[in-house]
């Protein structure tokens, strides 16, 4: 994508200004994507959340101990059933063959500890992402302070997200 460099005759632009070409590019970066919250539903049988996302922004998070999809601006938003830190051991997101972008955020919390105590190391909910084909991203919204991410595969070939 090319950019050409915005001219005010010397003048600075304003915030406004700038908020407003900052959401443009963001639209033109994800044009099918919309920031309602996505398909989410809790198995109490298998503490398991399943998400499924399809061409639009996701964000989960914890809020209160629950466990919420909705927008990156903090508004809107749903707990997904019943699901918290407490009852859920697995998160499953999957995606379509369009463009997804996932945002796991532990502002208000960590995905820990799950229901089931680690053997080794730090008790926490494990995720499964699956967002198939496209331009798809996964972040991690955090406050400032040491945090550690690590993605990798499990013995599926899934894609498999450690927070701790």
């Amino acid at each position: 994508m090319r950019m050409n460099a915005l001219s005010t005759g010397g003048a600075k632009p304003s915030a406004l200004t700038i908020v407003l070409v900052l959401y443009a590019l963001i639209a033109c970066a994800f044009p099918g994507s919309s920031h309602a919250a996505a398909a989410c539903s809790y198995d109490g049988g298998t503490d398991t959340v399943t998400i499924t996302v399809s061409n639009q922004f996701l964000e989960v998070s914890v809020q209160g101990g629950g466990i919420f999809t909705g927008s990156s601006d903090g508004s809107g938003g749903a707990q997904c059933g019943t699901a918290t830190v407490a009852n859920t051991e697995l998160v499953v997101i999957s995606g379509s063959a369009g463009d997804e972008s996932v945002d796991l955020d532990i502002r208000g919390g960590d995905f820990a500890p799950g229901t089931t105590a680690e053997g080794v190391g730090t008790s926490e909910i494990e995720f499964a992402v699956d967002l198939v084909s496209g331009s798809d991203a996964v972040s991690l919204s955090a406050i400032a302070g040491n945090h550690s991410m690590v993605v990798g595969q499990d013995g599926s070939g899934n894609a498999v997200i450690n927070l701790n």
